[in-house]
């Protein structure tokens, strides 16, 4: 199968695998114990933490492992809430968001929190603006992520970060989509916490890991520390960290293929400056669950914008968000590139679109 999902996942690498496998036999000690086992078992950890957070400019102090990245995202938000004033208790987020923060939101208006939805323009990016005017005295934090992982549109976080800065409020991000695709650095960007996610950059499913500011109090963490996902975890950042460039070039390469290729019926619906690896489409009159349905027919895998009930789609919250209508919404699908992406993979989806518009 022709695998055009990688945002979504990807499979883990070669390196990874071997690396867990290694891992698995020579760190198996619990890196709470006192004995010699655990103490080599916590080395390697703090080794990995190091090597992760270089990728950011951090500190490997600043570096929490966790179960992925939606674990990180709620990791921080409590961390950074806990260490708030109580008398502040304002948050600006967008509904551009991944699942596990719009759910938060919920439950901490349950809570007693006043949640803010910055606007967002035309091209899928934050109204800059409009987050100046949501800030008040309680705002305790700003939540935006770095990279939309349904459009692929790219906020500008170093802008958001300075904001918060000037305001003194910390600056939650979620990297998850962005981490070893683009250049991120906490210092220059202001970034209070950053979350990011093995299993998006081929390593292993069920850990990630989150960078949180020393300037936030230290997060104690509780249970047994998964010592052989986190040095595939850090296995597989290596090798995407060696690439990063060329890989970016790449689904630029690929991204133009796509775009000379596909039917006139086929539209792209992600902004040109959105990550390249990130291409949202819509056809005429099909909704996404439709086509995504056609290609896994013909051995090509790709998603639609949402989670999809048997005969039904729900529409896209994120074009709603924009300001797109629920037909338009229901129609949005998405592709994704990876490392190992050809330009025949491209043209073999291409084909497949335009064999739809005459079936």
């Amino acid at each position: 199968m022709i695998y055009l999902d990688y945002a979504a996942t990807t499979p883990i690498s070669k390196n990874a695998l071997q690396a867990y496998c290694e891992s698995a036999k020579k760190f198996y000690g619990n890196t709470n114990s006192l004995h010699d086992e655990g103490t080599k078992a916590k080395e390697m950890m703090k080794m990995c933490q190091g090597e992760l957070a270089s990728y950011i400019q951090a500190s490997k102090e600043e570096i929490y492992f966790t179960n992925g990245g939606s674990d990180s995202n709620l990791l921080a938000v409590r961390s950074i809430l806990g260490s708030s004033p109580s008398s502040k208790n304002h948050i600006i987020t967008s509904k551009l968001e991944h699942s596990s923060l719009l759910s938060l939101w919920d439950t901490l208006e349950e809570e007693g929190y006043d949640i803010s939805y910055v606007s967002i323009r035309e091209d899928g990016t934050i109204n800059l603006e409009n987050l100046r005017e949501c800030i008040t005295d309680a705002t305790c934090l700003i939540v935006i992520q770095h990279v939309n992982h349904e459009l692929g549109t790219v906020h500008p976080i170093k802008e958001i970060g300075e904001i918060a800065k000037m305001y003194n409020i910390p600056f939650h991000c979620d990297g998850v989509q962005s981490f070893l695709k683009l250049p991120i650095n906490v210092r220059d960007m202001h970034i209070t916490s950053l979350s990011i996610a093995s299993h998006k950059i081929y390593g292993p499913k069920g850990i990630g890991a989150l960078y949180l500011s020393k300037e936030i109090s230290k997060v104690k963490q509780h249970g047994t520390i998964d010592v052989p996902s986190i040095v595939a975890f850090t296995v597989a950042a290596q090798e995407q960290k060696k690439i990063l460039a060329d890989t970016y070039n790449s689904h630029v390469n690929l991204r133009r293929e796509l775009i000379n290729h596909i039917p006139v019926s086929a539209e792209i619906i992600s902004p040109p400056d959105a990550l390249p690896s990130i291409v949202a489409m819509k056809m005429e009159s099909l909704e996404g669950q439709y086509v995504m349905l056609w290609c896994n027919k013909y051995n090509i895998a790709i998603s639609t914008g949402s989670a999809c009930l048997v005969g039904q789609q729900e529409p896209s919250p994120y074009m709603i968000a924009m300001g797109k209508n629920v037909h338009e919404s229901k129609q949005l699908f998405r592709i994704s590139f990876g490392t190992s992406t050809t330009i025949k993979d491209i043209k073999a989806f291409t084909d497949c679109l335009k064999l739809l518009t005459t079936s």
